[in-house]
């Protein structure tokens, strides 16, 4: 998953049980996709390109294959130099079956374009 920001932004992770339903709130919500993750140590990494991985937020998950769904928020409120901003992420996940690959549920298009 990437940002918008290479910079600290707020992201909510969440861990159901099974598919949870999709948020509904289409006013800010700019791109939505889903993948796939396959956990293999039991432990996912959560971190960015400038993190400093051994005190990176580590997530305990139990072996296997989870799907992830990523809503980005409020993407066309950056500064121009692309520094600042409003961006929000949330990322649900849940363990599945079987890998689907990637889906994108909702495109991104600039208000300013």
């Amino acid at each position: 998953m990437g940002t918008a920001r290479n910079s600290t932004v707020p992201v909510k992770i969440a861990v159901f049980e099974l598919e949870p339903p999709y948020i509904t709130d289409e006013q800010a919500l700019a791109l939505l996709n889903e993948c796939d993750l396959t956990v293999s140590s039991g432990k996912v990494i959560v971190a960015g390109l400038n993190d400093y991985q051994p005190e990176a937020l580590r997530l305990a998950l139990p072996k296997g294959i989870y799907r992830i769904r990523i809503y980005y928020y409020n993407l066309d409120e950056l500064s121009e130099d692309g520094l600042d901003g409003n961006d929000t992420y949330t990322i649900h996940l849940w363990q599945t079956d079987a890998a689907k690959g990637t889906s994108y549920l909702k495109g991104y298009s600039s208000a300013s374009q």
